[in-house]
C-alpha cells in the first residue's frame, strides 16, 4: 500500500472525550434538559467566563457534527484560559480535518508544549509528518503518543506504515498485529498484515487475512486490491482481475489496481 493509501485508510481524527461529572448550583439540580447538548448551552450561557463550560459544550458541539460552533466555543475557551491544552488539541483537529494542515500543527505542538501527556496530539503530529515523508519525526511522535497511551490501535498502525515503508517488514507486522491486540476488526492493520505478508511471500496467508476484510467491507477499494495482488502472486490471474476490476469500480482514481488490470491483460493476449 503506497503512503496515500495508507494515510486514506487511517480512521478519521477525533475530539478528546469529555470524561467526569460537574457539579451545579443547588437551584439547577431539578431541572431537566432535553439532553447533555442543551444542559452545556444551557450552563455555558449561566457561566459565560468559566472555561471548563466553554469546552465542555464545545465537545457537545462536536459530537453532533456543528464543527463551527465547536470550534467557536473552543477558541473561547482560550480565551477564557490560555494554558487549556486540550481546547488547543481540539482546535487543531478541527483544523486538521478542513485541510489547514499547518494551523493544525500549530495547534498540537502548543497542546503539547502545555501538557505533553496528550497522546492523541502527539499521534495527529505524527500523521501529518508522515505525509510529508518525514519519517524519523513521525516515527518520534508516534513513540511519544505510546508513552502516555499504550491501547491506541491507530498508533500502532501508523509505526507499522513507517517500517514498512523503510523495508523492516517483520517489525512492521509485529507492529500490526498490536493493534489488533486492542482492536481485532481493525482494518487498516489488517490491510498492513496483508500488505506485508504478500511482500514476504506469504500470499496464501495474505489471500485469507484480505479475504476477510472485504467480506467485512466489501465497499473498501484497497481491499480488493491487495487480495488481487496476492491472487496474482499464487498463479491465479482471472480471480485477481476480478478483484482489481472491483477496486477500480469503487475507486476510479486506484491507479494500482489499473496498472494491474493492464498487466493481467498483456499477459492474456
Amino acid at each position: 500500500m503506497n503512503r496515500t493509501a495508507a494515510a486514506s485508510s487511517i480512521t478519521s481524527l477525533f475530539l478528546i472525550a469529555l470524561i467526569g461529572a460537574y457539579s451545579f448550583a443547588a437551584h439547577a439540580r431539578n431541572l431537566v434538559w432535553a439532553d447533555p447538548l442543551t444542559m452545556w448551552q444551557d450552563v455555558s450561557s449561566k457561566s459565560p467566563m468559566k472555561a471548563r463550560t466553554h469546552y465542555n459544550y464545545a465537545i457537545m458541539l462536536a459530537g453532533t457534527g456543528d464543527l463551527d460552533g465547536a470550534m467557536k466555543e473552543n477558541r473561547r475557551t482560550v480565551e477564557l484560559n490560555p494554558a487549556f491544552a486540550k481546547a488547543y488539541f481540539n482546535i487543531g483537529a478541527i483544523l486538521h480535518t478542513r485541510g489547514r494542515v499547518e494551523e493544525a500543527e500549530e495547534m498540537y505542538k502548543l497542546a503539547v508544549l502545555i501538557k505533553p501527556d496528550i497522546s492523541e496530539a502527539h499521534s495527529n503530529l505524527g500523521y501529518i509528518y508522515y505525509g510529508r515523508g518525514l519519517l524519523d519525526e513521525a516515527m518520534a511522535e508516534y513513540r511519544e503518543a505510546l508513552r502516555y497511551k499504550q491501547t491506541n490501535p491507530r498508533v500502532y498502525v501508523n509505526i507499522g506504515h513507517v517500517l514498512k515503508d523503510r523495508g523492516r517488514l517483520d517489525e512492521a507486522l509485529a507492529e500490526y498485529r498490536k493493534a489488533l491486540v486492542y482492536d481485532p476488526q481493525n482494518v487498516p492493520a489488517r490491510l498492513g498484515i496483508g500488505s506485508v505478508l504478500i511482500k514476504t511471500g506469504r500470499s496464501g496467508e495474505a489471500e485469507s487475512v484480505l479475504k476477510g476484510v472485504v467480506a467485512a467491507m466489501p465497499g473498501l477499494a484497497e481491499g480488493h486490491a491487495l487480495l488481487g495482488e496476492s491472487l496474482a502472486a499464487l498463479g491465479r490471474p482471472s480471480e485477481a482481475l476480478f478483484e482489481y476490476e472491483t477496486a477500480l469500480g469503487l475507486d476510479p482514481a486506484h491507479s494500482g489496481a489499473r496498472q494491474a488490470i493492464m498487466s493481467i491483460k498483456k499477459v492474456g493476449n
